[in-house]
């Protein structure tokens, strides 16, 4: 008997996640050697697609290096506006997929979402339950009108459709909208690797050796 699947476009149904399991940091996977406390960390990959190819087509050889976190973000396969609406549909499916095959070997798995466009909604979120917990990339958005829109109304859409416990951001939003979208959903907003780092140099407690000190782990 084969895993659950959407009605419309057979997306894997992924479990969903309680406000309780959300982690406190969430890290790229690739830079998990980084990680200060791991039982509170999660792994993330809101990097470059060809960082995480290896991820996609053998899972299995990361169940070990990832045992020690108890929460994975599904890949934040890209979207382009240039790509047919299959290839996009193709695209979130595999992601979710790798999802589902690491939520079943006993991982807390939240779902990291991606749209191109308003419409992309329709199944980008086929397979997801409602008062749930998700995650989105906030990366370059806010650079373009246009995408910063659709952003910012593929987030309230989100809200209106699954009714989300919680979001959780990576990036950063206009503060204004942060407020308005707090009053109907809790937002996470985790700041990128180099927005600390930023932090960090501008400490003057600082001192050079102490960043590169820490080991980063290779994939």
């Amino acid at each position: 008997m084969g895993h659950d699947v959407s009605d419309v476009n057979q997306i894997p149904v992924l479990e969903p996640v309680q406000e309780l399991e959300i982690p406190n940091k969430i890290i790229a996977f690739n830079q998990r050697g980084r990680a200060q406390n791991v039982k509170e960390t999660g792994l993330h990959f809101f990097v470059n697609d060809t960082q995480f190819r290896s991820v996609l087509q053998q899972p299995n050889k990361f169940l070990e290096p990832f045992s020690p976190f108890p929460v994975i973000l599904t890949p934040d396969i890209s979207l382009l506006e240039e790509m047919p609406e299959w290839l996009r549909i193709q695209r979130t499916h595999l992601s979710r997929s790798i999802g589902v095959y690491y939520q079943l070997r006993q991982f807390k798995v939240i779902p990291t979402l991606r749209w191109i466009s308003i419409s992309d909604l329709d199944f980008v979120l086929e397979g997801l339950q409602k008062h749930s917990v998700v995650a989105v990339g906030a990366l370059g958005n806010y650079r373009d009108l246009k995408l910063r829109a659709i952003f910012e109304g593929g987030l309230n859409e989100i809200v209106d459709r699954l009714s989300p416990k919680a979001i959780l951001v990576y990036g950063s939003i206009r503060p204004e909208f942060h407020q308005q979208l707090d009053r109907r959903t809790r937002v996470i907003v985790h700041k990128t690797y180099m927005s600390e780092f930023a932090q960090i140099v501008k400490d003057p407690e600082f001192e050079e050796g102490d960043l590169f000190s820490k080991r980063s782990a290779s994939l």
